[in-house]
């Protein structure tokens, strides 16, 4: 296994190609690792954001295109990637608590964010009703009645 200790004194070429052949679990692992004593909060920070960036590099795509699929707007979408992986960065052990693979729980972790997007947007008061003022009766679309109030029918009809 794969420790931070070990990564930080590796040269940064080497430490690219390592943190490219480590799986996706392994590297949650690594970025839920608590802060070495021996490395400083720079070096540990640059290893963090060193496994983050290799996480988002391998399913940044794939996490973007459902958001865009389901939430059909390109910003929203992005803003929906960006708090994915913000909460990765937050609390990397909920994406690997499950027993699931790191893609399921990123799925997951999306697919619930974008619920809670379609929700507030579903909540959202409607203005277009209150923009648009609305003039006469809504009986003013139906066709023209007879004046008597009698219905008029045809030959041999019953009027029903």
């Amino acid at each position: 296994m794969l420790t931070a200790q070990a990564l930080t004194t590796q040269p940064t070429n080497s430490l690219a190609q390592t943190l490219t052949k480590t799986n996706d679990q392994g590297l949650v692992q690594l970025l839920s690792q608590p802060t070495s004593l021996a490395a400083s909060n720079a070096e540990d920070a640059a290893l963090r954001r060193e496994v983050l960036m290799t996480l988002y590099d391998r399913h940044c795509r794939f996490c973007f295109t459902i958001a865009l699929r389901l939430l059909g707007d390109r910003e929203q979408a992005e803003a929906a990637v960006q708090t994915v992986y913000e909460n990765l960065w937050l609390d990397p052990l909920s994406f690997s608590r499950t027993g699931r693979g790191f893609q399921s729980c990123l799925l997951t972790a999306l697919l619930d964010h974008v619920a809670v997007l379609r929700q507030q947007l579903w909540r959202r008061p409607n203005t277009w009703c209150s923009q648009q003022p609305h003039t006469g009766s809504p009986l003013d679309v139906l066709p023209d009645r007879p004046a008597s109030g009698v219905v008029q029918t045809t030959a041999g009809g019953s009027g029903c």
